[in-house]
C-alpha cells in the first residue's frame, strides 16, 4: 500500500490500494495517518469494492477518526456502486479533487456521526431499561411458574416467519437505502452469494439466521419426542409445502430440489456467519502531562552516568597548533656618536645641611632646560674644602646633533631639588651625531603574533568542536585558547634588520560532558515520574507510553575548573500502553458479553470502551468476537486531561 503527500489548503493524504491489500491494511493506513483529509484509491480491482459491507467499515473508521475521506474508483462500475451504497464520496476522476467534493464528504461525515451519536443514546437508554425491567423479573422469578411452550404442528402454520426472520429481514431492508429490486452481491474469500433477491416459483421460506442443526434435531425431537420441550421464549420455524398432485416420479423431483434448496441456504447462512462479522473496538485512553528537573554533576573524576546519584561523566580534550610568518622590519634606530661638556654644580644647600659635601656618582644624571638629558661621566665631590662649586663632566645618554647644546643653558640634577643644587654650562657642547637605519620593532612582531594567533585559535577551537558526536556534547564557556610559550623571531627586537621570521605556539582546550546519556534518560525519567504520581494507579495497566514530542532543555548552569553541573528539564504527555495484538487474542472467538467483559476490565478513563459489531442486523445474541485474522479492529482513541 503506497502512501502519497498532497499539499493543498488543507494536508491531504493519498493512500493508493493494492490488489493484495486486506481490509485491515487500510483501517490500520487510516488511522495511522496524521492528515486531515483522505483520498482512498482503487486504480486496480480489489476484493474490497466486491462488498459494500467492507467499503461502509472503512467510512465509519474514517468518521470515527473525524477525517473527511473521498474514494477514487477507476474502471470499475460494480466498486463505485457499492461505494455510493456505503456512504461514500465517490469519484472516477483522477485529476485535483474540487471543493464541492470535499463540503459533500464533510457534511456526510457529519451527518452520520450526529447519528451514531443519537443512536448510540437511544441504545443507552434501551439496554438501561432492560437492564432495570430484568432486575425487577429476577426478583419476582421465584413466584412465577414456568410456562410450557407448546410447538405449532407444522400443518397449523401458513406461511408464518419468525419474529427473528422478520428482524433479519426488516435490517437487510433498512441496509438497502432506498434502493429496490437490485441485486446486492457479496464476496467474501471469493465465495459469492446475492442477498435481498427474489427467487422464481413459489416463495421459498426464509433460513436467514436460522441455526440448522438445531432446527433438524428440532425436527426429529418433535417426531419422536413429542413432549420434549424446546428453551423457553424461542418458536421453532415451520414450513409450508404447497400441495401438488404430481406424480411419484415429480414429487421425487421436487424433494430433491427442495433439499437442494435448503442446503443452499445453510450454506449460505452459515458463510454469512462465518464470514461477514467484523468487529471495531474503540478503546479511549486518557493522556497527562508529565514534567521533570534535575541536576546532574560531573567532573573529570567521573566514571559513570547515574539517574539516582545525579552523575554525568566529563572529559578533557586538547590541541595543539604552530604556525609560522614572515614580516619587515619597520623600525627605526641611529647609528652616531654623543656629545660632550662640562657643566658647572653650585651646592645651595651646603650650608643649611651643616656644611656636609654631597658626591655625585658617575652616571648621575643631569636634565637640561630643553629636557635632553645627560650623565656625569666622573665621580664629583661638591662642598669638600667648603667649595660648592665645582666642574663635573658630562656626556650625552643618546647620539644626535641635538645634544650640542649651547652655552649658558640650565641644568637640575637628580637626587636634589633646584633650591639645593643645579648646573649650568659655560662652554658649549659638541661631538654629537647620528645616522638612521632599519630594526625590527615590537610593533612589527605584535602584529604578525596577532594575525596568526587569531587564524590558529579558530582551527583549533574548529577541531575542538569537531570531537562532538552523538554521545558527546562540548561545554561551551569551558573553551579556551592561549599563546604557548613567547613568540619566537630571528632576530631580537630592536635590533637591525630587513625581513624577519617569527613563529608561534597556541594551545585549545574544552570540557565535553555525556549529553547522550542524559538524552536516552529522559524518557525513562518522564515515565519513572508518572508513576512516582501515580497518575495513572487506577489503570491497570503496567506500561506506560510516552509521546514522542518531549520539551527538553539540557543547560550547564556551574562551570568551576574542571566541574560542572548541568540541569534536565522536561515535559510531555504520557498514557497508558495498550497491547493492541494481545488484546485482539484475548478477545478472539469469544462470545459478545465475554469479550465486552474483557473490554470493561481494560478501562483507562471515566468513558466505557466501545465495541460495534458489522453488519448491524444480526441480533446480539447470535454476535461474537470472530476468529479469523483481520476480523477485529482496534482503535486507540485519545483523551486530553481536563
Amino acid at each position: 500500500m503506497n502512501k502519497e503527500a498532497v499539499t493543498e489548503s488543507l494536508e491531504i493524504e493519498k493512500i493508493i490500494v493494492s490488489p493484495e491489500d486486506e481490509l485491515v491494511d487500510i483501517l490500520k493506513e487510516i488511522e495511522k495517518t496524521k492528515a486531515h483529509r483522505i483520498i482512498l484509491t482503487f486504480a486496480e480491482p480489489s476484493d474490497i469494492l466486491i462488498s459494500p459491507i467492507n467499503l461502509k467499515v472503512v467510512q465509519d473508521i474514517a468518521d470515527d477518526l473525524k477525517k473527511p475521506l473521498i474514494t477514487l474508483i477507476i474502471q470499475d462500475p460494480i466498486g463505485i456502486r457499492n461505494a455510493k451504497e456505503a456512504g461514500m464520496t465517490v469519484t472516477q476522476t483522477s485529476g485535483s479533487i474540487i471543493d464541492s467534493f470535499w463540503e459533500q464528504a464533510e457534511v456526510g461525515m457529519n451527518n452520520r456521526v450526529q447519528l451514531k451519536e443519537e443512536n448510540l443514546k437511544r441504545t443507552n437508554a434501551v439496554k438501561a431499561q432492560k437492564k432495570s425491567e430484568k432486575q425487577e423479573a429476577q426478583t419476582s422469578e421465584a413466584k412465577v411458574e414456568a410456562i410450557p411452550l407448546t410447538i405449532k404442528p407444522p400443518e397449523e402454520i401458513k406461511d408464518s416467519k419468525s419474529e427473528f426472520q422478520k428482524t433479519i429481514e426488516e435490517a437487510l431492508d433498512k441496509s438497502k437505502q432506498g434502493i429496490d429490486n437490485k441485486k446486492k452481491v457479496i464476496q467474501e474469500n471469493g465465495i459469492v452469494f446475492a442477498l435481498d433477491q427474489d427467487i422464481a416459483g413459489e416463495e421459498a421460506p426464509s433460513m436467514i439466521g436460522r441455526n440448522f442443526k438445531e432446527a433438524k434435531k428440532a425436527e426429529t425431537d418433535t417426531a419422536t419426542a413429542p413432549t420434549k420441550q424446546p428453551k423457553a421464549g424461542f418458536v421453532f420455524p415451520t414450513f409450508k409445502i404447497p400441495k401438488l398432485n404430481l406424480s411419484s416420479n415429480a414429487k421425487g423431483l421436487w424433494a430433491k430440489l427442495g433439499i437442494g434448496l435448503l442446503a443452499v441456504l445453510a450454506l449460505a447462512s452459515w458463510l454469512m456467519y462465518s464470514l461477514l462479522p467484523l468487529v471495531k473496538v474503540k478503546i479511549f485512553v486518557e493522556s497527562k502531562n508529565v514534567s521533570i528537573e534535575k541536576v546532574f554533576a560531573g567532573d573529570l573524576k567521573t566514571a559513570e552516568f547515574s539517574v539516582e546519584k545525579g552523575t554525568v561523566p566529563v572529559k578533557k580534550e586538547e590541541v595543539e597548533k604552530s604556525a609560522s610568518n614572515s614580516t619587515k622590519a619597520t623600525g627605526t634606530g641611529y647609528k652616531g656618536t654623543k656629545a660632550e661638556g662640562v657643566v658647572q654644580i653650585t651646592y645651595y644647600d651646603f650650608v643649611l645641611n651643616g656644611n656636609q659635601i654631597a658626591t655625585l656618582k658617575a652616571g648621575t644624571v643631569a636634565t637640561s632646560q630643553t629636557g635632553l638629558k645627560f650623565e656625569i661621566t666622573t665621580e664629583t665631590v661638591v662642598g669638600e674644602g667648603g667649595d660648592i662649586i665645582v666642574d663635573a663632566p658630562v656626556r650625552a645618554l643618546a647620539v644626535g646633533e641635538e645634544y650640542n647644546l649651547a652655552a649658558g643653558q640650565y641644568f637640575t640634577i637628580k637626587g636634589y631639588t633646584s633650591d639645593q643644587m643645579s648646573g649650568g654650562n659655560a662652554e658649549p657642547f659638541e661631538g654629537g651625531s647620528k645616522t638612521p637605519y632599519t630594526v625590527l620593532s615590537k610593533a612589527d612582531v605584535d602584529k604578525v603574533v596577532n594575525d596568526l594567533k587569531k587564524n590558529l585559535i579558530a582551527e583549533a577551537e574548529g577541531e575542538l568542536k569537531s570531537k562532538i558526536d552523538s554521545e558527546w556534547e562540548i561545554v561551551d564557556k569551558s573553551l579556551k585558547s592561549d599563546l604557548d610559550g613567547e613568540a619566537q623571531t630571528d632576530v631580537p627586537i630592536g635590533a637591525e634588520a630587513d625581513l624577519v621570521n617569527v613563529s608561534i605556539k597556541i594551545k585549545s582546550s574544552a570540557l565535553f560532558f555525556q549529553k547522550s546519556q542524559i538524552d536516552n534518560a529522559v524518557g525513562e525519567m518522564l515515565t519513572k515520574a508518572a508513576n512516582d504520581q501515580n497518575l495513572f494507579n487506577d489503570s491497570g495497566s503496567d506500561q506506560l507510553s510516552l509521546d514522542e514530542n518531549i520539551t527538553k532543555e539540557i543547560k550547564i548552569t556551574e562551570l568551576k575548573k574542571d566541574s560542572i553541573k548541568v540541569r534536565v528539564t522536561a515535559s510531555s504527555n504520557i498514557q497508558p500502553e495498550i497491547d493492541q495484538d494481545g488484546l485482539i487474542a484475548q478477545l478472539k472467538g469469544k462470545g459478545w458479553s465475554e469479550g465486552l467483559g474483557i473490554l470493561n476490565a481494560q478501562k483507562f478513563t471515566a468513558q466505557d470502551n466501545q465495541a460495534e459489531f458489522l453488519p448491524e442486523y444480526f441480533p446480539e445474541w447470535l454476535r461474537y468476537f470472530p476468529s479469523r485474522q483481520g476480523r477485529i479492529f482496534v482503535i486507540v482513541e485519545e483523551l486530553k486531561a481536563e
